[in-house]
């Protein structure tokens, strides 16, 4: 059976989503700083996702500090309007 598409989990704390956070990520280099930086690493693994398969690929971002809505995360905003389509 063939996959019709690929998810990235980007979420739960997992590595990706540890590079987004500035209060996690303590990076130093092309990684660390403003929101473009820290998305780097995920828009680098998408690019090359996006050429080993030809199928659609998603992700998922979880926008909340450890699970719990009512911790909202204001510096993961950015993501939305940097990923692409």
């Amino acid at each position: 059976m063939d996959a019709v598409g690929v998810e990235i989990h980007d979420s739960n704390w997992y590595l990706l989503n540890q590079f987004l956070d500035s209060s996690y990520n303590i990076r130093k280099g092309e990684y660390d700083g403003s929101a473009e930086n820290r998305s780097r690493f995920l828009l680098q693994m998408l690019d090359a996702e996006k050429r080993l398969v030809s199928s659609k690929v998603g992700i998922k971002i979880l926008p909340f500090r450890n699970l719990d809505p009512s911790q909202k995360s204001t510096n993961l905003r950015p993501w939305g309007s940097m990923l692409p389509c």
